[in-house]
């Protein structure tokens, strides 16, 4: 069977930047699927990467073959210059003087049987290959007219920068966690969660159950209630007050218990150290990662291209009561902007359809928590 990838390039080398010598690899990462759309989960492959000079056409001056299996998810994480059966050499690429692409070639059954995947130009130089060439990074280098033009890269944001002259100024892109398509463990209570990059972000590829139950009670009044409180525990809703139900769709939270009662966009709310809740703007970029809105339902459900797998897990109504789990939304951290006492934003999903909505709900609605790595 023809298998396809669906990949995305981390151009920058990631976290370990040698002053005196350039590092010789930058990360890789794909999600396999076969025509039908099915991830090649735990599957043993063979990967065959190729640089070429030029154009998609054009000359081969590198290439390498990798020998790996995919994850739970079906990702494969490779550090392209550290392959097998090697032709040329990476350090010898001058990245400044030409166009470079990325071909990837693949073998489903880990053989040498290699079907073509895909070719796509590396937009961004691998800057700390870049720096084989001459480029060196100093980071307590003085930003003025005699050190205009320099490259290096700052460690505590996490991203390139260079000097305009007067002062350094991030461009490429954030330089992200390599661990990210890796398991995620939450220290405060053991839960396991898959995490996938999507564009530039690291999202956690499963609901979030953090907290204790909290049993929903049905009032029928036309405001709204919470059955949570700020009592400095953090309490969840379960789908039908089914705590069986926290294991299939994680928990259900009222957006101001999801914020760990407050209002700044972008708070760590009830995620672990290291996350926080994404702002409403986060959630349409990652939206716009998986194709905008009359696609990105389909990619980011369950099962979908992204490896997103958002499972609907139904909500929780304003008066206390539970819709059916063909439907589903994810909270953001933004609040309505003329309603910012009772409403937020948020992106809602119905199973079997291919978009994926955005709009604003009450705050007391009950819906699940992505937590989006920092």
């Amino acid at each position: 069977m023809k298998t396809k990838l669906l990949f995305s390039i981390l151009l920058l080398s990631l976290f370990t930047i040698a002053y005196s010598q350039a590092p010789s690899s930058f990360n890789y990462q794909a999600v396999a699927r076969d025509l039908s759309g099915n991830v090649m989960k735990n599957q043993a492959v063979k990967i065959k990467v190729s640089i070429l000079k030029t154009s998609v056409s054009g000359d081969v001056v590198y290439s390498e073959a990798h020998s790996v299996s995919t994850n739970g998810l079906g990702l494969i994480n490779l550090e392209i210059g550290t392959g097998n059966e090697k032709t040329g050499t990476i350090e010898g690429i001058n990245w400044g003087t030409d166009k470079y692409f990325l071909q990837i070639e693949m073998d489903k059954d880990a053989g040498n049987n290699f079907s073509l995947i895909g070719k796509s130009q590396l937009l961004s130089v691998p800057y700390s290959l870049f720096s084989g060439n001459g480029v060196q990074y100093d980071m307590d280098m003085v930003c003025d007219e005699n050190t205009e033009g320099t490259i290096r890269y700052n460690s505590e944001i996490k991203t390139m920068e260079y000097c305009n002259g007067t002062e350094w100024t991030a461009f490429g892109g954030s330089v992200h966690d390599p661990t990210c398509g890796e398991d995620f463990t939450d220290p405060r209570d053991g839960q396991v969660y898959p995490t996938v990059k999507i564009g530039n972000q690291c999202w956690m590829a499963k609901n979030l159950n953090y907290g204790q139950y909290k049993e929903c009670v049905f009032q029928n009044n036309t405001e709204g209630h919470s059955d949570v409180s700020n009592n400095g525990i953090v309490e969840k809703y379960a789908f039908e007050n089914d705590t069986s139900n926290f294991a299939l769709y994680g928990g259900l939270y009222d957006w101001n218990e999801m914020m760990n009662y407050k209002s700044t966009e972008g708070s760590q709310g009830i995620c672990p150290d290291g996350w926080h809740i994404p702002s409403d703007d986060e959630l349409l970029t990652l939206i716009e990662s998986v194709g905008g809105n009359n696609t990105g339902g389909k990619n980011l459900l369950i099962g979908g291209a992204s490896g997103f797998n958002y499972k609907t897990a139904g909500y929780r109504t304003m008066k206390g009561k539970f819709s059916d789990l063909t439907v589903g939304g994810i909270w953001s951290s933004t609040f309505q902007s003329n309603n910012p006492d009772t409403r937020a934003w948020n992106i809602y999903f119905t199973l079997g359809e291919d978009n994926v909505s955005h709009s604003t709900d009450l705050k007391v609605v009950g819906k699940s928590v992505r937590c989006l790595k920092n």
